[in-house]
This record gives C-alpha cells, structure tokens and sequence, in this order.
C-alpha cells in the first residue's frame, strides 16, 4: 500500500541510499521509528544505520528465497569499517511483537561472514559499534567468521563494539 510504509519493501531503498552516500564521502542513514520491512541488508564501508531505539525502530522480515543471504543483516565484499548500527530492532518475523514465528526459519539475524574485495585483498567487519541493537524472533542470533587461517588472515572481524546488545532465539537456537 502507498500509504503505508510499514507495508513496503526497504531492501532497495537502503541499499541505494548507502550506495549514494559510500559515493559521496560515507554518513549516517537515519530511521524514525516505526517498522521496516527489508528482504536484507548488506552493510557497507563508512555507512551507519541509525533508528531512534531498538524498542521504536525495527527492521522486521520479508519472504527470502534464493538461500543467499543468510542474514538479514550481513556485511559486504571488502574491509567493511566505520558502519555502525544503532537503535535498531531486527526482527525475524513480519510484524512487529515477541515470540512471533520466523519468516525465513533458516536465516539468521546477523550474519557476519568477511567477504573479499574485488581485487581479493581484504575483506572481513572492522572498528564498527553496534548500540542499542535487538535481536528477535530469528532461530539464529548472530554468527561471525573472518580471518580464521593464515591464507585468510586479511579477512578479519576485529575491533567491534557491542554495547546494549540483545540477541533472544528460541530454546534450541542458536
């Protein structure tokens, strides 16, 4: 529905929006509160994602299909630093409440795997803080891997900050 924002899918629009501003010197996407649906999200370099508290401002699950991503937030190719996330809400299922059935059981609420660069380089999740961040109604909290061997060692997640971070799965979950 037009008129209603809870309803829209905001994969597209936030990925131009980081997009726009990794090209134009990085910065903060701002959320007011209120829900919004994404299929994914995919952090990049110098590009925070902002709401206005974990209780206000929730990131809730759309229908994904194609088993890539694994998260509904992930970080993307190359050395992701300096993206934050604050005052945000991820949630697995498609409305807003607790103990509501995942969207997509599979997925997990952060997936932090590093990826390369182009040029295969770097790649991993480096000096980012994650605030006042919630995660719910997903079977799968958060999982992080980076630069785990000596082939890989330019590929690390190292230097992140959580603070006010909450992550509740199911009994069973991870």
């Amino acid at each position: 529905r037009v008129g209603a924002p809870s309803t829209w899918d905001w994969t597209l629009a936030t990925a131009a929006a980081q997009a726009y501003l990794f090209a134009n010197g990085k910065g903060i996407i701002e959320y007011p509160g209120g829900q919004f649906p994404h299929q994914f999200v995919t952090k990049i370099a110098g590009v925070s994602l902002e709401g206005r508290g974990s209780y206000t401002t929730y990131f809730t699950a759309l229908p994904y299909t194609l088993g890539v991503p694994y998260g509904l937030v992930e970080v993307g190719p190359g050395a992701i630093s300096g993206s934050h996330m604050r005052g945000i809400h991820i949630m697995g299922s498609a409305a807003v409440g607790h103990h509501l059935a995942p969207v997509n059981p599979n997925q997990w609420g952060c997936y932090f795997k590093a990826q390369w660069d182009a040029a295969y380089v770097h790649g991993g999740h480096w000096f980012s803080i994650y605030d006042d961040v919630r995660i719910s109604n997903f079977n799968y909290g958060m999982w992080s891997r980076g630069g785990y061997t000596i082939n890989n060692y330019q590929r690390p997640n190292q230097f992140l900050q959580f603070r006010n971070f909450f992550i509740q799965v199911p009994n069973g979950g991870e």
